[in-house]
């Protein structure tokens, strides 16, 4: 397990491979991560970049009034959160779409994946990037910007309180 407290500089970290759990606080100021795997994972700064993440566990991720970046080819086997951030720009692989919860970006929310995504989506799960009714209830962010490399499916008149704006950008075709 690895606990780091920082407070006033930017902290630069390179790849790291942990058997155990990260929990990072890094106050008035942000941090920079390589390629990184381990378990349960806990960053707070003021801005967060992370070139991999390959989480176990649970990753809760706040960026206070910075960004977050994380468009790696990340991994999660627990579930992924957002409290904080002015803009979050995040790659899900379509396996790990059950795992997206609660984000918060005052900016924009930039979701890409492989593949198609559905949404919402409250059925069996179909392969491709679904989320449901209830994830999308507990995002709380300006854009919703959705990117797939094929189709993009959603519902007319698709609203849901806390996204403020939508953008889709699909490599195929955008569906409703």
């Amino acid at each position: 397990n690895v606990t780091i407290n920082n407070s006033g500089m930017t902290l630069t970290l390179a790849g790291m491979i942990l058997a155990g759990d990260f929990n990072s606080i890094v106050t008035n100021a942000g941090i920079s991560m390589g390629s990184t795997s381990g378990q349960n994972f806990s960053v707070t700064a003021n801005g967060i970049q992370i070139e991999q993440l390959i989480a176990g566990g649970t990753t809760t991720l706040a960026a206070g009034t910075g960004d977050l970046i994380a468009t790696g080819l990340n991994d999660f086997g627990g579930n992924v959160t957002v409290s904080s951030s002015a803009n979050t720009s995040l790659f899900m692989p379509n396996n790990t779409n059950i795992f997206l919860g609660a984000v918060q970006a005052t900016g924009t929310f930039l979701l890409s994946t492989f593949g198609s995504m559905v949404f919402p989506w409250d059925g069996l799960p179909t392969g491709n990037f679904d989320l449901t009714s209830t994830q999308l209830s507990n995002f709380n962010v300006g854009t919703f910007s959705a990117v797939a490399s094929s189709d993009i499916t959603l519902p007319q008149g698709f609203s849901f309180s806390g996204i403020g704006n939508l953008s889709l950008t699909a490599g195929a075709s955008i569906q409703s």
